[in-house]
């Protein structure tokens, strides 16, 4: 029985030596989709059924992140410090609230107050973004193709195409050339010394290890999610 061209793609996928390639249900419009486990960023690519073809990598975690960074700032403390259900429920709204409007100046590219900011954490977070933008950009010259970084409440790199005209050769060629695209954004994405080179390059200081990525000791880290 011959193969459609779903299993053909998960097969030359598979020789690429992934750590694992899987087939998944459709949903949601979905026509068929693949998704390529790695270490650290998966790989996903989809088929709509109107031709269009994603193939995105992620997530990164923005809005974990961004809540992460509001709960060290004051809001754990804060809802600790609470006496009553009405005043929980009053820092419970100010840190969406506050929340929301991070996301949102993230997502419209306002990073430099954050990264003027005196909380590392945050100055991070600003930076990894900042640099995923440029990652984009480089990999769309290098690749001819467009890639984005697209920030939501999980952001990641993503690129799309038209398959309507394509044959299944045509389409696999073209998946997998945009998978390596998507394994060189994450390889990127992980590598600090291209990260404080890019930095460097703007005025920015080069992150610090360990401080910069928002490690705490277990007795400052509030595991609250009845806050959200």
């Amino acid at each position: 029985m011959s193969m459609g061209l779903p299993e053909k793609l998960k097969e030359r996928l598979e020789g690429k030596r992934f750590r694992k390639v899987e087939l998944l249900a459709p949903w949601g419009g979905k026509k068929w989709w693949i998704a390529v486990r790695r270490h650290l960023y998966h790989i996903f690519v989809i088929a709509y059924e109107n031709g269009r073809i994603e193939v995105d990598t992620g997530p990164v975690r923005t809005s974990d992140e961004i809540w992460d960074y509001l709960d060290r700032k004051k809001y754990g403390r804060k809802y600790r410090e609470a006496k009553t259900e009405e005043e929980k429920e009053k820092v419970r709204k100010k840190r969406v609230e506050e929340e929301k409007r991070i996301l949102e100046d993230f997502k419209q590219r306002r990073f430099e107050k954050y990264l003027r900011m005196k909380r590392k954490d945050i100055v991070y977070y600003a930076k990894e973004h900042m640099w995923a933008d440029e990652i984009a950009r480089r990999l769309s010259n290098k690749y001819g193709f467009e890639i984005k970084f697209n920030i939501d409440v999980e952001s990641g790199f993503i690129t799309t195409f038209d398959s309507t005209q394509m044959s299944d050769e045509q389409l696999i060629d073209e998946v997998l050339k945009r998978v390596d695209a998507m394994v060189e954004a994450g390889k990127m994405l992980e590598s600090e010394d291209m990260m404080n080179e890019f930095l460097i390059s703007r005025g920015f200081e080069a992150r610090e290890d360990g401080a910069s990525q928002g490690v705490v000791g277990k007795e400052e880290s509030i595991n609250d999610d009845h806050l959200r």
